[in-house]
């Protein structure tokens, strides 16, 4: 937009796209308090959304690039990309404990325990019926474990086996394409995602009072989401779609109006409350006659809520809090403090008493209303979100999850190509035994392939960023020799009255006589048994089919007549060439010391030779790893380990090396 300020590292625009608004936020992290700076409500014109679903994007797009538009005039800030948040409905959650061996004499590393904790949401992942159809958009852990001892934080400990208790939050894929596609259509980038009851527990309820037992409702107009802390963690996810929708179509009915001026009735704060039915009749009600009128659909919303607080945490929590518009449901705290049997000073509407330094409007107050932005806000401040972005190969754009530490090669192999395309191979070389000597012929040497970014040529190893055009040409494969059995012959021809017969000499490959077009194969036994005489030439000849002994004239050898006998002419060429295909070939010796440096690699414990004469690098082991990047769960990465350790594509590889190769969920950062 012009005569804006392109938004910076720091301005985070935190967008919460409800079923009935859109508020979008502009804050920064500012001398360790979280500032709240600008933010902006504007209503859907229309019910896109049903549930906390994009039912209409054209229509959700509309209101996303209008909140986007307003708070730029009051920033002067150019918004580009946004972080976002899904409600739960068809959430799925699954449980997964992943363990493994750790190096006792190591201290344990960042790295280790978030590919331990992916490893579990990977794991996580299969459980479900359909892994194609749903985006994993959060974890928690549950609990981590050193040397079977429970631990708070594993990070610089040392110990020889460490464990993730994992929780794991799925949502379906057309939930998350759904906010993809409006975002996209207003031209801006999704920077992170996360689940609604997640960003709105990372501000009420902090990992310090997570050992409580607490639940979290969100309560939206589509939905009430809900969350449970509980010894340390966030263990579990539910979602109830009796929500603040519910209570306004309930006074629809009552009062015989449209949706909209219910919706007004339900949230207006005067004590008199004037609206017109659908018949055109003007009429005034009171707000506590108005509210007593959907009293049992409040109780019905309290129910539910409880009901799922029960389902997921199997009991009474010792608190709970209520955000969103929801929450402000004349009664509803009372009456799920009834519901819970808790004390009415144990059910609160979040905002009042938030432990975390975040300022809206200058207060430490918060509206229960923008609890959930502010929330999806910080999360993404602390990179505790699932980075999405996007970037151009080959004129083709790509979502990709987390671009923090991802590669050029890793995106290649994310987006269908084979290891094959991008390292360049030697073509497979020939060997076979001539006569009883070993004969090894190399074949050509590949293409490599080449990568740019942005215009400039980078190895593969360069990290990616949203945004970033590449351009990727694929490797070509080395030709690999081809070596027919007249190839390997001499150059010897008969020629009999002008037209030449094939070579004087009987090619047998093992055991059985080929014609000169054979092609040699590998570890072929090749015998040449060359003929003594030019009548045993011509008789063979003669045998084959090849001659008639009747149209036979003269003899001729190298050029000079036979005067003995026969009217035979036959050419013979006596000179004997090795052939060279592509490249010379070498000799035994040399041949047994390349065989003596092939080396050993076992790629997921499966032994892999690869040939010697050249130096390996870990890149070349993909195409034995049986990973088809093509059909990866949406959100996947491939991960990569060399002897136990973290590897990169270029590492060269060493006889005996163990190496690791498989696939992984994409995790938000702790």
């Amino acid at each position: 937009m012009d005569g804006l300020t392109p938004q910076t590292e720091g301005d985070i625009f935190a967008l919460d796209i409800g079923t009935r608004n859109v508020v979008g936020m502009y804050c920064r992290l500012e001398e360790d308090v979280f500032r709240v700076k600008a933010y902006v409500s504007v209503p859907h014109s229309s019910r896109a959304m049903s549930d906390g679903q994009i039912e209409d994007i054209s229509r959700t797009a509309e209101t996303i690039s209008a909140v986007r538009s307003e708070l730029s005039k009051i920033t002067g800030i150019d918004f580009t990309r946004a972080a976002i948040a899904a409600a739960g409905r068809a959430l799925v959650t699954k449980r997964h404990l992943s363990e493994r061996e750790t190096d006792p004499d190591e201290p344990i590393s960042d790295g280790e325990i978030h590919s331990l904790e992916l490893e579990a949401v990977s794991c996580a992942a299969e459980e479900l019926e359909d892994t194609e159809g749903f985006y994993c958009v959060g974890h928690s852990v549950v609990r981590y474990t050193l040397d079977d001892y429970p631990i708070k934080n594993l990070s610089g400990h040392k110990g020889s086996r460490i464990s993730a208790d994992v929780l794991a939050a799925f949502l379906p894929v057309s939930v998350v394409n759904g906010l993809n596609a409006a975002m996209d259509m207003c031209g801006l980038a999704a920077q992170s995602l996360t689940l609604e009851p997640i960003a709105a527990m990372n501000l009420i309820i902090p990992p310090e009072l997570r050992l409580i037992n607490i639940a979290l409702a969100d309560i939206g107009a589509g939905t009430a989401d809900i969350a449970v802390s509980k010894d340390g963690s966030i263990f579990g996810y539910a979602m109830s779609t009796i929500a603040g929708d519910e209570i306004t179509e309930e006074i629809e009915r009552k009062y015989l109006v449209d949706f909209d001026t219910a919706e007004r009735m339900k949230t207006s704060a005067e004590e008199v409350i004037t609206y017109t039915d659908i018949l055109g009749f003007t009429h005034e009600a009171d707000r506590t006659s108005v509210m007593e009128s959907v009293s049992e659909s409040i109780g019905h919303l309290a129910a539910s809520i409880c009901e799922e607080i029960k389902k997921v945490n199997g009991q009474t929590p010792a608190a709970v809090f209520l955000v969103g518009g929801g929450s402000l449901l004349p009664g509803l705290d009372r009456l799920i403090a009834q519901e819970l049997g808790l004390p009415g000073e144990r059910v609160a509407v979040g905002g009042r008493n938030i432990q975390l330094k975040v300022e809206m409007d200058g207060q430490r107050v918060i509206d229960p209303l923008y609890i959930t932005p502010i929330g999806i806000g910080l999360t993404a401040s602390g990179n505790m979100g699932y980075d999405i972005s996007s970037v151009i190969l080959n004129g083709r754009k790509i979502r990709i999850f987390d671009t923090k530490t991802l590669t050029c090669a890793e995106l290649i192999m994310q987006s269908g190509h084979k290891a094959s395309e991008i390292i360049a191979r030697t073509g497979r070389g020939l060997m076979y035994t001539l006569n009883g000597e070993k004969k090894h012929i190399r074949g050509q040497s590949g293409t490599p392939s080449q990568i740019a970014v942005n215009g400039h040529n980078v190895s593969m190893d360069h990290v990616i960023r949203p945004g970033d055009e590449i351009l990727f040409t694929p490797a070509v494969e080395g030709r690999s020799p081809v070596v027919t059995a007249a190839d390997i012959t001499d150059d010897s021809v008969v020629t009999v009255n002008g037209r030449t017969y094939g070579a004087a000499a009987v090619v047998t490959v093992n055991g059985k006589e080929v014609g000169p077009e054979y092609r040699i194969q590998m570890n072929d036994d090749v015998e040449i048994h060359r003929l003594s005489s030019v009548e045993e030439l011509v008789d063979g000849l003669v045998e084959r089919g090849e001659i008639d002994p009747d149209e036979v004239t003269q003899v001729t050898v190298s050029g000079e007549a036979d005067e003995a006998d026969d009217d035979v002419s036959l050419a013979v060429n006596e000179e004997v060439t090795e052939p060279e295909p592509h490249e010379e070939p070498v000799t035994e010796a040399e041949a047994k010391a390349d065989e003596d440096r092939d080396i050993t690699v076992f790629v997921n414990t499966v032994p892999t030779v690869l040939p010697a004469g050249r130096e390996h690098i870990f890149l070349e082991l993909m195409a034995d790893a049986d990973i088809d990047t093509k059909s990866l769960p949406r959100g996947a990465e491939v991960f990569l380990k060399l002897n136990g350790r973290d590897a990169l594509f270029s590492d060269v590889l060493h006889d005996g090396d163990a190496a690791e190769i498989g696939w992984r969920m994409m995790d938000r950062r702790k």
